[in-house]
């Protein structure tokens, strides 16, 4: 073997021992560092995610809720709110009681035997505070008050709030709550308004929904 040949053989197994040696050089620490670094970035990055995802998904089951205690209690007040003043024989003298802006109380003749039989055929709706919350009731069919949705409203300057009667004449003008006695024979028409408040603790905000229904009482009076 001539000595370039042997000069050319070290060269080549000095390239291999180095590129070797080089091949299984380590992550220095600051790579470490900077590689932990990223990590955590993307795992809170991660989790905040996750977090608003929850959150979010929590509010929506809430709300789902909320609406669907305010269809179920409305569709309740309309259809006992439109019996108000059955009188179908003439002689049962069903009628409204009282109208408040929060309460209503009237009677109606279910049985068609031309007589009012209270309290099996006496209707109210309105709203009581309790155990530091506001529950929406109703009081009909001799059962009693009974709770129509719990923890349902919330108080607002000592009044309580969820339920709102508007009421209206003939010719559509509004009459003002508290209805006095004689002009409860005037009342035609009924806007309910609920407003329910959800503030269970896991929500950043208390949670508000409305829902409003016109109910034409035809049963009170006469109609044009």
């Amino acid at each position: 073997m001539s000595p370039d040949t042997m000069i050319k053989d070290l060269d080549h197994i000095n390239d291999y021992r180095l590129k070797y040696e080089y091949s299984n050089v380590g992550l220095t620490l600051v790579e470490l560092l900077v590689a932990l670094a990223v990590s955590g970035l993307v795992a809170l990055a991660l989790f905040a995610t996750f977090r608003v995802q929850g959150r979010s998904y929590n509010q929506q089951e809430h709300t789902a809720t909320l609406q669907q205690i305010l269809r179920t209690s409305m569709l309740l007040i309309e259809r006992n709110t439109r019996m108000a003043g059955l009188n179908p024989e003439g002689e049962a003298g069903a009628k409204l009681i009282s109208a408040n802006t929060a309460h209503i109380h009237f009677t109606s003749d279910l049985d068609k035997n031309g007589e009012i039989n209270p309290p099996r055929e006496e209707v109210q709706f309105g709203l009581v505070s309790r155990d530091g919350g506001v529950d929406l009731y109703i009081a009909y069919h001799g059962s009693g008050r009974q709770t129509l949705a719990e923890n349902f409203g919330y108080e607002e300057n000592g009044e309580l709030q969820g339920l709102l009667f508007t009421y209206f004449d003939l010719d559509g003008v509004e009459i003002p709550a508290p209805v006095p006695e004689y002009r409860l024979s005037d009342i035609r028409t009924i806007i309910v308004t609920l407003t329910g408040e959800d503030s269970h603790p896991s929500l950043p905000n208390p949670i508000r929904r409305s829902l409003s229904s016109v109910i034409n009482c035809r049963n009170l009076g006469t109609w044009r």
